[in-house]
């Protein structure tokens, strides 16, 4: 398609289309039999919030926690997009993975997306033993969109006495909504993500506001967190933002 994602001017239209490329490329794909999927809702700030619990097959002990949040720039994306590394995660680690979903922009503007994963964080906390995972080693990871609000869920845990961390991994988190960088100018017209959509998002994200350090983690005090891992891509429009 040309222009790609960013030529579909409906946003619901435009999360159709992701669902739709995600479903084309998986179809083919056997299931992951050795991990078992639990669907479960959970109570958040503003109604229910789906989540995913992922468990390695026959797996014994008391396990490592992790909540998984997937990424679409605040405005696309759902539990299915990223299945398959949330599956990946469990099986390859031997952990509990809790996938949430979120909010999004534009119908849903920041705190939304972190209030949602933060009661997700906190509702993991309350489940420890039901959810079978050991609660000194609960990790939160998340790309793109993502990997903000793992480092905006972390902060949030930090500031209001949430579950303890032991580590928070963010894939080219999206930190930074000056759009001021390097290359945040020169991705352009790539049609998946590129600088016409990361501004769009954050103008949907923001919702005409400023951004805070748990809107834009690059402002925030970053002191207190437990150890945190970012990677990101050479040609990534987040590169010199990580």
């Amino acid at each position: 398609m040309p222009g790609g994602f960013n030529a579909i001017p409906e946003i619901t239209a435009r999360r159709a289309a992701l669902v739709q490329m995600i479903s084309m490329q998986t179809a083919d794909l056997p299931p992951n039999e050795n991990v078992t999927t639990e669907e479960r809702t959970i109570p958040g700030t503003a109604g229910d919030i789906a989540v995913r619990v992922y468990r390695p097959a026959g797996a014994d002990g008391v396990l490592p926690g992790i909540l998984f949040i997937h990424g679409g720039g605040m405005v696309i994306g759902n539990l299915d997009v990223e299945e398959g590394l949330a599956q990946l995660l469990a099986e390859e680690i031997g952990a509990v993975v809790v996938s949430t979903d979120y909010r999004k922009a534009p119908e849903h503007a920041h705190p939304a997306q972190s209030d949602d994963t933060f009661a997700a964080l906190q509702w993991m906390g309350a489940n420890a033993d039901e959810l079978g995972y050991d609660p000194e080693r609960l990790a939160v990871y998340g790309g793109s969109a993502g990997g903000n609000l793992a480092l905006a869920t972390a902060l949030r845990a930090r500031d209001d006495d949430g579950p303890k961390l032991k580590f928070v991994m963010a894939i080219y988190p999206m930190e930074d909504e000056s759009n001021t960088t390097a290359s945040s100018h020169a991705i352009t017209d790539v049609g998946i993500w590129d600088r016409a959509a990361n501004l769009e998002a954050w103008d949907w994200f923001l919702g005409g506001k400023e951004a805070d350090g748990i809107a834009a983690p690059l402002k925030a005090d970053l002191a207190g967190l437990p150890p945190v891992f970012i990677d990101v891509g050479d040609v990534d429009l987040f590169r010199d933002e990580d």
